[in-house]
């Protein structure tokens, strides 16, 4: 009896030996607090390609079946005359919002019981008006430029007109009230007094997605994920440390934050130096791996169109989530702190 009961002692102490070694700590990344639509709530297409908000905070989406709206209850359509999909928005100081898609640019203005559409297609000549794809609306200087698949329409007085490019565009930016245009093989240049002037030393074969504002210049991150530094000197290269994949889109959020949406690899937050603050994708604090859009509303929340529905990410909530999709499963019963650990059961 007592060699057995050596014995049965000598396993259980082998066992919580073994077991203690087997336990690793951890650090599990908190997710946000998110609401998710999807296309039976806003009864549209599944991706959303863009967001703005007039000054009364009423939320509009450029989605693949029109112009959506949403109040913060309340989901409400409009179609657009003769645009298959919309895939650029941009609503401006006097609340009017102007959309652009495939074959349709204009604006809709809100009456009092509805949104009446004007097209601006009609105003152009007719060598302009066939428009496969608007891929951004911008408010420069108290003007509204369309960046088209290929041409940059200004909108001013209630006129349009073409402007004279210096090559073939790919995409526009307004980065703290300055204007810079990326041309294909020639880099950026930036619109001084109505006068393209390149800008040296940023001649790369990569489309930029973003050009976000730092200390120290500007950070333009293309659609490799590759991250350069924007300066008088041009473009220098900067190591993420971090394998992006292809990315979609990006912001700088009022916190100093930096938000990269990627076609695979969901959502990167970096801090203000660059370093890797969050990963969200898809079961670990989104609904989908792919983002189309982002944008920071006037709450300092995150809107994320996904390639199917949209995420409402409260980033700016002092609560987050550790649960199943951060490791920890089953209901959550008990917490309590001791010391410098925190106790679930």
């Amino acid at each position: 009896m007592k060699n057995i009961f050596r014995i049965t002692f000598f396993l259980l102490l082998l066992f919580q030996e073994v077991n203690s070694q087997s336990l690793k700590a951890t650090i599990l990344q908190n997710t946000p607090l998110k609401e998710h639509f999807d296309s039976n709530d806003y009864k549209g297409g599944i991706q959303n390609w863009a967001f703005d908000q007039t000054s009364e905070g009423i939320l509009y989406i450029a989605n693949n079946e029109g112009l959506l709206e949403f109040d913060g209850r309340e989901w409400n359509k409009y179609k657009v005359p003769f645009s298959t999909r919309l895939r650029a928005l941009k609503v401006d100081r006097q609340d009017r919002i102007f959309v652009g898609g495939q074959g349709q640019i204009g604006y809709f203005t809100k009456t009092k019981h509805d949104l009446v559409f004007t097209s601006l297609l009609e105003y152009l000549p007719k060598d302009k008006q066939d428009i496969a794809e608007t891929w951004k609306i911008l408010e420069f200087d108290g003007k509204i430029l369309f960046n088209t698949e290929s041409e940059l329409f200004v909108f001013e007085d209630n006129k349009i007109k073409a402007m004279n490019l210096p090559g073939y565009l790919r995409f526009a930016f307004n980065v703290e009230n300055r204007f810079f245009a990326q041309f294909y093989g020639k880099g950026l240049y930036e619109i001084i007094n109505n006068n393209f002037i390149q800008v040296k030393g940023t001649e790369i074969d990569q489309d930029i997605i973003a050009i976000l504002p730092n200390n120290d210049g500007y950070f333009c991150l293309t659609r490799e994920g590759e991250m350069n530094l924007l300066n008088d000197k041009g473009f220098t290269s900067i190591d993420l440390k971090v394998n992006l994949g292809t990315v979609n889109n990006a912001l700088k959020l009022t916190s100093g934050e930096y938000v990269i949406g990627t076609q695979s690899n969901g959502i990167y937050i970096f801090n203000s130096n660059l370093t890797l603050k969050n990963h969200l994708t898809k079961k670990q604090g989104l609904s989908d791996r792919t983002v189309k859009s982002l944008y920071e509303d006037e709450f300092h929340n995150l809107w994320v169109g996904l390639n199917n529905g949209i995420d409402y990410l409260k980033i700016n909530l002092p609560f987050s989530l550790i649960n199943e999709e951060v490791g920890v499963e089953g209901t959550g019963y008990a917490a309590i702190r001791y010391g410098n650990e925190i106790y679930i059961g």
